[in-house]
């Protein structure tokens, strides 16, 4: 049986700060091979970072034996030094000179900071929009949000 591939959706065109060609996976373990194989099935050219650990691990074969893809170590031991150095994640970003950049599943992906960031140096961010991140991503806000709006919520969830 194939393994499932994780869905993703193809930005909206007015989402988008320039088309999709390029794109750099801040992802490791199974959820990059799965973004990995995915971004490889449409066409894309992939930039994959890899922390000094991850060096060895199965997303970065995928990558360093496909001359079409480029492989980069991130550095770093720990995800303090690594995948959590947003910084360095959209300096690579610009130096690799890639269109979008999908933040995986963790770690920053959930930082709506990141988020602008991304988008502020010229790089679509594959994910939420900034807004949603900040209205949803905190569970008071969510629950404020929804019951704004009259979707029930369960009881005793909010305040």
């Amino acid at each position: 049986a194939e393994s499932p591939i994780l869905v993703v959706r193809e930005p909206r065109e007015e989402d988008l700060i320039r088309p999709v060609k390029k794109i750099l996976i801040h992802a490791r373990g199974c959820t990059a091979v799965k973004l990995l194989e995915r971004a490889m099935h449409l066409g894309h050219e992939v930039v994959l970072v890899q922390s000094d650990p991850d060096m060895d691990s199965v997303p970065a074969d995928m990558v360093r034996n496909d001359p079409e893809h480029t492989l980069i170590c991130i550095g770093g031991n720990t995800s303090d030094e690594s995948y959590l150095n947003a910084l360095s994640v959209v300096s690579i970003a610009e130096a690799e000179q890639v269109d979008s950049l999908h933040p995986g599943i963790g770690f920053l992906s959930e930082d709506p900071n990141f988020a602008h960031l991304v988008r502020q140096h010229g790089v679509n961010f594959i994910g939420p929009r900034v807004m949603s991140m900040e209205t949803m991503g905190n569970k008071s806000n969510a629950i404020n949000t929804t019951m704004s709006i009259d979707v029930p919520v369960v009881p005793g969830s909010h305040g």
